[in-house]
């Protein structure tokens, strides 16, 4: 009898696994589709019927085209994670919702690197939450017998796994998560700089922004190669302390 109940618990859960997936997968699509209608088809070249043909009109589909490479990346990354791990709670399905819409307004928004490094932040940002979750759904595995930490003690765990890899090695793949969102909050700052508006600083974001989302997509399948390792952490403080130098009129460049 024992054996029954857990067959059919085992059979609802799937089922609810398949439902989320079937629900998900078109609003990617939608999405997509919304990004194309509403953002990309609105530049005057495909009005006019043209090939794009100044800087200008080149360095915003490199951003149109980075932005949709994140949520191509993102797609393939979600299907990943629900094969070994399955949605069997309301909340990552939730998430899954806001950022689909976080992911349309990546679309609508990519002429401005400065709303495209924002939007990337708050994606990553519910990645972290997403991945919180994924561990409550899942505690068995990831904290065995433990109580189940709190958010903010699971960021912390994360940040320290991140700093110092070996301290929460149960938690490696999320906190690579933490490590690039902290990446990407960098950016913001380094978006606010005067040439990132240029053609030029269009062109050097998009491929920040496409360089940036596949290295994520690699470290989640080999351990944080990239960003857990000691040069991209005093590159990513290089960058802060430009930054910082840089606001505060010490550097002029």
């Amino acid at each position: 009898m024992a054996d029954e109940t857990q067959v059919t618990e085992a059979k609802s859960k799937l089922a609810k696994a398949d439902f989320t997936i079937d629900f998900i997968d078109p609003l990617f699509a939608v999405a997509i589709h919304i990004g194309f209608v509403e953002g990309l088809l609105n530049e005057h070249w495909l009005h006019e019927r043209v090939f794009p043909h100044t800087w200008a009109d080149f360095a915003n589909l490199a951003l149109f085209v980075s932005a949709f490479w994140t949520i191509v990346a993102s797609w393939v990354g979600y299907h990943k994670s629900i094969q070994s791990k399955p949605i069997m709670g309301q909340r990552r399905f939730v998430l899954d919702i806001l950022l689909l819409a976080l992911y349309i307004f990546l679309l609508l928004y990519f002429r401005d690197p400065i709303a495209e490094a924002i939007i990337l932040a708050a994606i990553f940002t519910l990645y972290i939450s997403w991945d919180f979750y994924k561990t409550v759904e899942y505690s068995d595995r990831y904290y065995n017998s433990a109580p189940v930490p709190s958010g903010l003690v699971f960021l912390s765990w994360c940040f320290a796994e991140w700093l110092q890899p070996g301290r929460h090695i149960h938690l490696r793949s999320e906190a690579i998560t933490v490590g690039w969102t902290a990446f990407f909050f960098v950016l913001i700052p380094l978006a606010l700089l005067p040439l990132s508006g240029s053609d030029g600083g269009k062109f050097a974001f998009a491929a920040i922004f496409v360089l940036a989302n596949t290295i994520y997509r690699y470290d989640k399948g080999s351990q944080g190669t990239w960003i857990c390792s000691i040069p991209f952490k005093i590159f990513i403080a290089a960058i802060i302390g430009y930054l910082v130098l840089y606001h505060t009129k010490v550097l002029c460049f």
